[in-house]
């Protein structure tokens, strides 16, 4: 696992002096390592390697069903029954519910018996990107526990020192520097160079679109609007922007007027020269109403497209 220090020892102290809440809610954004923190934690508990397709009675792993893209009332039921018995092997049975914001409503609110009256041997984790997307009461029960993004410096020596020696490997520098913080999206490039491709030419046209006028930045959201891959569009948006934003931070170290030029990107560049800038606090405001529209997105049935288009209007 990479970075996340303090978490892993958080969690390994509260394991040693028998500190365990009953439930723990695992923050942060995608692909940051919650799941690896959680799994990697587990382990230490049971002193056996756990993952993700593990078979092990004591251990369960529940995600959202592939059809609906939701955590059904039924999978919660069969999960709190299993919670119900004895651990065989280890000293408590512990669940992990990913993306726990797929739960219905329905789903947590069963869950929630549970979570208020806990059964000594068991442990739930909850792993979500943003704790607005539960409910209220759900947060409340949990203790939370919060994951950012990780230094490059220690996802480019992580993938130097697993697939540096690999000559199949694309650029560990234009990867690292792509997946901004996320180790779990630097290996999925590893993994699949095909992606990495797919998401270097989204930044591209994102940067020809903010760059160009209304025509162009229309013809932009009118074509990601059709991909229905909003989320992840999102994601690559706020990955653009917050490379805009330190750039602005390093100028303003050095005393200069912080303002970012954009343009097109010969791989994972921002700085271009054209005629548009950026300030430092525009970039910032630019992130909050991603980061709000990200919500609104899911949370509502707003028209996607015309959300994204009111969003390129105020950049």
């Amino acid at each position: 696992m990479v970075g996340h220090q303090k978490q892993r020892e958080f969690l390994k102290r509260s394991a040693a002096a028998n500190r365990i809440s009953h439930a723990y809610l695992f923050t942060g954004p995608e692909k940051v390592g919650k799941k690896s923190a959680a799994l990697e934690w587990i382990s230490f508990l049971f002193d056996s390697k756990i993952r993700e397709g593990n078979v092990h009675p004591d251990f369960f792993y529940v995600k959202a069903d592939p059809e609906t893209n939701n955590i059904k009332i039924e999978q919660i039921r069969d999960l709190i029954w299993k919670l119900s018995l004895k651990p065989v092997l280890a000293p408590l049975k512990v669940a992990v519910i990913d993306n726990a914001h797929l739960m219905t409503a329905d789903s947590q609110n069963c869950l929630l018996k549970t979570l208020e009256e806990p059964n000594g041997r068991t442990l739930l984790i909850l792993t979500v990107q943003n704790p607005r997307l539960l409910l209220p009461t759900v947060v409340s029960r949990c203790e939370t526990v919060r994951f950012n993004f990780v230094p490059p410096n220690e996802i480019g020596d992580y993938l130097n020192n697993e697939f540096g020696a690999n000559p199949g490997v694309a650029d560990i520098g234009e990867i690292t520097r792509l997946s901004f913080g996320r180790p779990g999206r630097a290996v999925d490039f590893i993994s699949n160079p095909e992606e990495l491709k797919i998401w270097q030419n989204e930044i591209k046209d994102l940067s020809r679109a903010v760059s160009g006028g209304l025509g162009e930045r229309f013809k932009y959201v009118k074509n990601i609007s059709e991909e229905k891959k909003i989320g992840e569009i999102l994601e690559i948006w706020s990955i653009y922007f917050r490379g805009l934003l330190m750039e602005a931070l390093k100028e303003k170290e050095k005393g200069v007027e912080p303002a970012v030029n954009l343009g097109d990107a010969k791989k994972f560049e921002f700085s271009k020269t054209t005629n548009s800038a950026f300030s430092l606090d525009k970039i910032s405001l630019i992130l909050k109403k991603i980061e709000q529209l990200n919500y609104i997105l899911f949370a509502t049935n707003v028209n996607e497209k015309l959300a994204l288009e009111t969003l390129m209007l105020e950049i």
